[in-house]
């Protein structure tokens, strides 16, 4: 495969550093895989290999801090179903920024959607908090393959019948999260009466070296959908009442515009509906196209 032209009309040409760090990865995962970038880095010359999940050895990399785990798990844990063995992967580096979706939202996404394809084992644990932009963070994934992937029929998004949170912080008060469970319970108690959200503090030696705080939505419904929100304070935001607010309204919003999965996740559910055997033709309910 070869790609040309990347980005060479931007001011800064070329393959990032991420994504360079993300091919590093990939050749980690598989056997035989060969990257040739040009100098300029505005050709790519790819020829795949086989995805062997390392033998089902552990396999850790350091990504880099620009983007997120979460960015690097979003392909790795798609090449994993067709995998010949287990993956047992260790990514070091940020698991909350403003860019990507958080850890714990993925891991939901990805565990009930490989659920409706006929996937296999998805246990992804976060071992150690890191904010971006310092990271910091550890991520632990353990993952089965799967000989195929059954096409994907999801067309009832359901009612919406509980809310689930997390507002996890580290080196900042913890006092800042209980204000933003506030306000995020003052919000959907107007909606529905089973919302719960969860406050979880890291201590010294559990977190990175970044201070700060964010929060994961998760919204169940009736037919098993799960739809889910993220953000982290940042400079968008002037006190903890507007992150919990700013995020709750969000939430509200992706289920209002319906859908079987929420806009982070639009492009993971129809790579999987591609990628998909048999003769039956995949079937989803898409809300806005992101």
């Amino acid at each position: 495969m070869i790609i040309k032209n990347i980005r060479s009309e931007e001011t800064n040409p070329g393959l990032q550093k991420f994504e360079l760090n993300l091919l590093e990865l990939i050749q980690k995962v598989t056997n035989g895989s060969q990257v040739n970038v040009g100098k300029t880095g505005t050709k790519l010359i790819f020829k795949p290999g086989i995805v062997d999940c390392h033998d089902g050895l552990p396999v850790e990399h350091v990504t880099d801090l620009e983007r997120s785990c979460t960015y690097y798990l979003e392909l790795v844990s798609v090449l994993a179903i067709f995998g010949k063995s287990q993956l047992n992967l260790k990514l070091y580096g940020n698991t909350d920024d403003s860019i990507d979706q958080g850890v714990e939202s993925f891991a939901r996404v990805m565990d009930s959607l490989l659920k409706h394809v006929g996937g296999s084992q998805f246990d992804l644990k976060v071992r150690k908090r890191g904010y971006a932009p310092l990271g910091g963070g550890e991520v632990t994934l353990q993952q089965g393959f799967c000989r195929k992937l059954e096409a994907v029929t999801m067309i009832d998004e359901g009612k919406i019948k509980r809310v689930r949170g997390w507002v996890t912080s580290a080196k900042v008060s913890p006092q800042l999260t209980t204000r933003v469970v506030d306000k995020i319970r003052e919000v959907f108690n107007d909606y529905i009466p089973d919302v719960w959200v969860h406050t979880d503090h890291y201590k010294k030696g559990q977190c990175g070296d970044q201070a700060g705080y964010a929060v994961s939505l998760m919204a169940e419904t009736t037919t098993g959908v799960v739809l889910t929100k993220d953000f982290r304070f940042d400079e968008r935001f002037k006190l903890p009442e507007e992150l919990g607010q700013h995020c709750a309204y969000s939430m509200l919003d992706e289920i209002f515009t319906g859908g079987v999965v929420d806009s982070a996740n639009q492009g993971l559910l129809l790579m999987l509906a591609g990628l998909s055997s048999g003769d039956n033709v995949s079937q989803v309910k898409l809300a806005r196209v992101t």
